[in-house]
């Protein structure tokens, strides 16, 4: 199965804690384990795509790769992912299995190819427009009891947010406000949730929701058919946001 892949590389407009803890103008160019934190990325996704498209980064940040393309932009990050979105609709020609395209950040260390087989495995047989992987507390707590993360809690569990998305982009392209909206402001997030569903709103502040519901929820938000994926590999929700993320990193593998 291959797909058009879009690594998301862009810089905040300043530089922030993580990027002068690491003296790196860019997080994805942090070197961890002999290469850029975004070639890592590149290497996990590459025998799944197509072509790749990398956001926000300039191309002649890394060395070049066959099957990489670069859109140079700054911006928020959720103008790079809609320009990414307009990007392969006028790029039919890199669909060749399907209607979906693979998103991910390109600040993810420690993924790999088995990890982005396993997440594609669980989106079949693709039905759903748009899959969103979520990975359980207890792994992490299993895996990396020490690092510290941020979690949501729902009735099923505690969760934390993944980095792989498969999505339709075809289903997107129209649907920027309503996502730039959730995407800048979380205390409106709630009152779109209140919006969309005072039930599910209710069950949510309550500590009732279920994965199910959370998916109806997102159909309601968004106007597409969703899929949450949960995934073993705690990997994929570990992404470099943090100085603290990056010392537990080398603390823990030291390289």
């Amino acid at each position: 199965m291959k797909v058009p892949v879009v690594i998301l590389a862009g810089r905040p407009p300043k530089k922030d804690d993580l990027m002068a803890h690491a003296n790196v103008e860019n997080k994805v160019l942090i070197k961890f384990n002999g290469k850029t934190v975004i070639e890592n990325c590149i290497e996990a996704v590459q025998p799944f795509a197509t072509r790749i498209l990398v956001v926000g980064l300039q191309s002649g940040s890394i060395p070049p790769k066959k099957g990489v393309d670069f859109l140079e932009m700054e911006g928020e990050q959720y103008d790079k992912i809609f320009s990414a979105i307009r990007f392969l609709l006028d790029h039919t020609e890199w669909f060749e299995e399907g209607r979906h395209a693979l998103f991910l950040s390109g600040d993810l260390p420690l993924l790999d190819s088995l990890m982005v087989e396993r997440f594609l495995e669980k989106t079949k047989p693709q039905d759903f427009d748009f899959y969103y992987s979520i990975v359980p507390r207890s792994v992490f707590l299993e895996k990396a009891p020490t690092l510290e993360w941020g979690y949501m809690k729902i009735r099923d569990g505690e969760f934390a947010s993944g980095n792989l998305i498969l999505l339709d982009p075809s289903t997107a392209v129209d649907k920027y406000e309503m996502i730039k909206f959730l995407s800048t402001n979380r205390k409106s997030f709630v009152l779109g949730v209140f919006k969309a569903s005072p039930w599910i709103f209710l069950k949510l502040i309550l500590g009732r929701v279920r994965l199910h519901d959370a998916e109806r929820l997102m159909m309601k938000m968004f106007g597409v058919k969703s899929k949450l994926i949960v995934s073993e590999d705690y990997e994929i929700a570990f992404d470099l946001d943090l100085p603290a993320h990056l010392d537990w990193l080398r603390e823990k593998f030291g390289k």
